[in-house]
């Protein structure tokens, strides 16, 4: 809304390089997912969400129709749920890694979600029975996460 804002306003995360919200970014609605069921999920989310609403995007709650959601933010790609991921690619919402969001933030600008996409093969087989290569696949996704992560300690 124009305004400049005090860092103290948002303690979760450093200062970007330019005003916000990003004017490309209003026609964003984001859905936070992938955080599983820990104690500090909910403060994770609350931050992801204002991060979110302070580039500009709308945030959709659980309640929120498929048809007004344009972006699935995924923070843990193993903890995305399959249906999900799989009504999101029947309804060409791109599934997106929440690098997505800091990348945006951090560059000043809406990024390509391409290069944020999450695909099929990150998530974690809810069918695999144990022994039968899950350990292997969880393994791959916690580096994934891992990696994606490492550097953003702020919100995490």
């Amino acid at each position: 809304e124009g305004a400049c804002l005090p860092r103290t306003s948002f303690p979760h995360f450093e200062p970007g390089p330019g005003p916000l919200p990003l004017p490309e970014m209003a026609d964003c609605s984001v859905r936070i997912t992938g955080l599983g069921g820990t104690r500090d999920a909910h403060r994770k989310r609350k931050n992801l969400e204002d991060l979110a609403s302070a580039l500009g995007a709308r945030v959709a709650q659980q309640s929120t129709r498929w048809s007004e959601i344009t972006h699935l933010v995924c923070v843990m790609p193993e903890l995305l749920d399959r249906r999900t991921f799989d009504a999101a690619g029947r309804k060409n919402v791109p599934v997106v890694t929440v690098q997505w969001l800091f990348d945006c933030f951090k560059i000043h600008a809406r990024q390509s979600e391409a290069k944020y996409s999450v695909a099929a093969n990150m998530l974690l087989s809810k069918i695999d029975p144990p022994g039968k290569g899950s350990d292997a696949s969880l393994q791959s996704s916690r580096s994934f996460v891992a990696d994606v992560l490492a550097g953003h300690d702020v919100l995490i």
